[in-house]
């Protein structure tokens, strides 16, 4: 019940910070520094963890923003759109997303040298919305 005394810009920096707290642990891997753990359990915890937040600050305050501002009696016709972008996006746009990044940077099953060059520009898109929270209204 603490969240509900936050503003929805606190719980969205607090998302954006996670997902790049994330995405770091994700270049600790590619860098070979697992913190004495296994690749495969540092991977399982780092990402099961950041995912789990993820979902939770990020896309749970998308819901409730778009609950927020939409007018009544068409909440489940915009929740509906919402989930059909959300699921395009996972889907089909990811893995395009992820064969345009891993072509610019030249990666391949073979070469993965640039591999911390793509997890940097992660860290960065993840840290990048919170400069953006001054557009998102306050309560007052």
């Amino acid at each position: 019940m603490f969240l509900t005394k936050l503003e929805f810009r606190m719980i969205f920096a607090i998302g954006c910070i996670i997902v790049g707290i994330g995405a770091g642990l994700n270049l600790m891997f590619v860098t070979n520094h697992t913190l004495g753990l296994s690749p495969f359990a540092f991977m399982c915890i780092a990402n099961s963890v950041s995912e789990s937040f993820y979902n939770a600050f990020i896309h749970m305050t998308g819901n409730i923003l778009v609950a927020k501002l939409i007018p009544p009696n068409i909440e489940t016709t915009m929740y509906a759109l919402q989930a059909g972008l959300h699921n395009l996006s996972n889907l089909f746009l990811a893995n395009w997303n992820t064969v345009a990044w891993n072509t610019w940077f030249k990666i391949t099953e073979e070469n993965i040298d640039n591999l911390w060059k793509l997890m940097v520009v992660k860290i960065v898109f993840s840290i990048f919305p919170i400069f953006l929270l001054c557009l998102i209204p306050t309560r007052a």
